[in-house]
């Protein structure tokens, strides 16, 4: 495929959410937020039902100062990654340019942006865009052509809905906080049957397109 502007030969693209699929948002969080008010930190075992507030034990109002708290001190600089989606990333950086696509809100005079570009750095993660806001994909599909993009990652069900009501080709990866029923959407699979899924769309686009990306096809 050729670029409509420079008729440069342009990558298919795969997008990923950050929090919730490649890093550990909820437990972070939950911990902060439980020592914060002083509680005991237990297991992340949300499933998603219900409003996370109240499985914590929180009101509204302790949840929004906590959260408050937890952005401006930079909580997210030290998430833990999920590293299997990471490695899966990676390898599909190989054949697609990666764009990281979150949630976080941008116009902000806070750190947001600071602190999602320091931990995709501290992990590796090569992109070729990064986009904030709860209207991503919609903002995505403004940039990026939609015949490009390959697949999108993606552990929220409002946000999975969204990618498919815009018609790309969305994934949901299983997590304990999507497992409740509520929460959860198909095609819905493990981070290893994602990478496989996409790279079958990879083999795809380059015997549709004559542009091979290092890929064979057995």
């Amino acid at each position: 495929m050729l670029c409509e502007r420079c008729s440069a030969k342009v990558k298919p693209v795969v997008v990923f959410d950050v929090d919730g699929t490649l890093a550990r948002y909820h437990e972070s969080c939950s911990n902060f937020v439980r020592t914060y008010w002083g509680m005991p930190t237990v297991e992340c075992d949300w499933d998603g039902a219900g409003d996370f507030e109240a499985w914590l034990g929180l009101s509204k109002d302790q949840w929004r100062q906590a959260k408050l708290a937890y952005r401006q001190g930079g909580q997210k600089r030290f998430m833990k990654a999920y590293h299997s989606a990471l490695s899966s990333l990676h390898s599909l950086g190989q054949q697609a340019d990666i764009w990281i696509a979150s949630n976080r809100p941008w116009q902000r005079l806070d750190n947001v942006d600071g602190d999602t570009r320091w931990w995709l750095e501290r992990q590796g993660v090569q992109f070729k865009g990064l986009l904030f806001g709860d209207d991503k994909y919609g903002d995505l599909v403004e940039i990026v052509d939609p015949n490009r993009i390959l697949g999108v990652v993606e552990d929220l069900p409002d946000q999975f809905d969204r990618a498919k009501d815009l018609g790309l080709p969305v994934w949901q990866i299983a997590r304990q906080h999507n497992s409740h029923p509520t929460q959860e959407r198909r095609p819905r699979a493990n981070i290893n049957e994602v990478q496989m899924g996409i790279t079958l769309d990879l083999v795809r686009w380059d015997n549709e397109t004559g542009e091979h990306s290092g890929i064979r096809s057995e």
